[in-house]
């Protein structure tokens, strides 16, 4: 929004908008998305029951959706959840409304699937995730901000109020110093979850992180870096969401928030590397994907998704966008064999008379 308005000027058009905007604010701040006590916000999505798109969108080869997998993991033992009767019934063997509920939820992150909210994110319910915290502290900013363009003065401090309680309790509980990481905070447990995962990089990209906390994460790069860029996390879970995937947006973030503290070399080096494998993957099959593996620099998942989609969607949105900001980034935009890659592969309708 500050940008549409940046470049159009539109006074009145802000004016309309900001309503909107805080609404949105409000949708994630109060509960159940709030968490009293804690004073910061979590996942939680209102709908009951199945996802509909399991049923059609997240079958392997051998004809299970990502429920009966779960269910069939649940009941095998093999994997840790703070409390498996949550999850699944004792009696029946089917999975619980929570779990159905866990899994809307965790859907409603876009984290959709990982081991970061606990076995295939069924704990999300009880984590305050860094990833949202972050975007709120941002917006919080941003509708101050927007306040001043407006001349609405009066609820100035108010916006700038929360956003510097949030980053207080942020780092209260998401900065680990022992580690030199920004981890989720398990409100169950009252501790942090060491779980590294690439959203350790937000604070910075959005300027939360103080500078001696991104050196502490600079340290902590070389572990997260892979020849196709920045990994998703640490930890091979079998899930899409973490090692050896990597994914367009943690990537361009993460790019961000080095630039911002100074880290250029570290930057440029992590968007040339990501930027190589989608340029090199286009080429090979023309088209972009959802994720891919950074480390064997391949987008062919076959086989190596054991939760969630174990397919790779393409032509997917993120990656566009989130590639050309990072060839502008590096100064691509112009040149001929990027451009040449790119539209070589382009089908365009022929041109008529009147064209």
């Amino acid at each position: 929004m500050l940008a549409v308005y940046r470049a159009s000027g539109d006074i009145t058009w802000l004016r309309r908008a900001l309503p909107l905007l805080e609404k949105f604010y409000y949708y994630w701040t109060i509960p159940p998305h709030h968490v009293s006590g804690i004073n910061l916000s979590r996942y939680y999505d209102f709908a009951q029951g199945p996802a509909p798109e399991v049923a059609r969108g997240e079958v392997d080869e051998n004809g299970h959706n990502h429920y009966e997998r779960l269910r069939m993991n649940l009941a095998a033992g093999g994997e840790y959840v703070q409390d498996a009767s949550s999850f699944l019934d004792p009696e029946t063997g089917e999975l619980t409304p929570r779990a159905y509920h866990a899994d809307r939820s965790m859907r409603e992150s876009g984290f959709d699937v990982s081991g970061r909210f606990g076995f295939a994110n069924l704990d999300v319910l009880d984590i305050l995730p860094v990833c949202l915290n972050t975007l709120l502290w941002k917006l919080e900013l941003d509708i101050a901000k927007i306040r001043e363009f407006l001349d609405a003065t009066a609820t100035l401090d108010i916006w700038k109020d929360r956003a510097r309680q949030r980053a207080a309790i942020m780092n209260d509980h998401f900065w680990d110093e022992e580690a030199g990481m920004f981890f989720d905070y398990d409100g169950r447990a009252s501790k942090r979850r060491a779980y590294p995962f690439a959203t350790t990089f937000w604070p910075m990209w959005a300027g939360l992180a103080s500078r001696e906390q991104a050196a502490r994460i600079v340290e902590r790069l070389p572990e997260f870096e892979a020849q196709g860029g920045l990994l998703t996390s640490l930890h091979l879970s079998g899930c899409q969401w973490d090692k050896p995937f990597g994914w367009a947006p943690l990537n361009y973030l993460a790019v961000m928030g080095l630039h911002r503290y100074g880290y250029r070399h570290e930057a440029r080096r992590i968007a040339r590397r990501f930027v190589t494998l989608v340029i090199n993957e286009f080429r090979r099959t023309g088209l972009l994907f959802e994720k891919y593996d950074l480390e064997n620099m391949t987008s062919d998942v076959q086989g190596k998704i054991k939760f969630g989609y174990p397919t790779n969607e393409p032509g997917f949105g993120w990656t566009n966008a989130c590639t050309m900001e990072l060839l502008d980034y590096l100064g691509c935009l112009g040149d001929l064999d990027v451009e040449q890659t790119f539209t070589s592969r382009i089908q365009l309708p022929p041109r008529t008379a009147s064209a």
